[in-house]
């Protein structure tokens, strides 16, 4: 015994769903950003996760602290359909660092993570990405600054 018309309409209907889904979920998934690690040094004591907002970022200058460096951190969009801002490119790769635990990064020229290029109708889109060091100071962290007692309680 076949199957009615209604059966197969409903069978057609379930199958282009599943396939708009999954081609949905492809296309998402190379819309955004990759980020790769690759260890460098053995850190001069053990990392740990972080805050994002504790990882330091230096653009311009190197930390004045001994340091040592030890991984590199690169992040780029995933392909031309990606719909992450060099903002949020840059975010992820700081996620990163505090993710390893990294104390600072120190962000290189984006001009030193390849980025691929695409022609589509007459114009050039290049991929945004940044390579970072991730780095651990070789002195103790420092502590936070006590704040100073008050002068009503050492006048007491």
């Amino acid at each position: 015994m076949g199957l009615g018309p209604g059966a197969v309409i409903s069978l057609v209907r379930y199958s282009v769903r599943r396939l708009s889904l999954t081609l949905a979920s492809m296309f998402l998934a190379a819309c955004g950003t990759k980020v790769a690690y690759l260890p460098l040094n053995p850190s001069p004591r053990a990392m740990k996760a972080r805050a994002l907002t504790e990882v330091e970022v230096f653009t311009s200058s190197k930390p004045t602290r001994p340091f040592t460096e030890v991984g590199m951190i690169e992040s780029q969009q995933e392909s031309m359909y990606s719909g992450d801002s060099p903002q949020q490119v840059f975010y992820r790769m700081r996620a990163e660092a505090a993710q390893r635990g990294c104390e600072a990064l120190i962000v290189s020229s984006n001009d030193g993570v390849h980025g691929d290029s695409w022609q589509q109708g007459g114009a050039v889109r290049t991929l945004k990405g940044y390579r970072g060091t991730c780095i651990v100071y070789n002195d103790a962290p420092e502590a936070p600054a006590e704040a100073p007692a008050s002068t009503a309680s050492q006048q007491l």
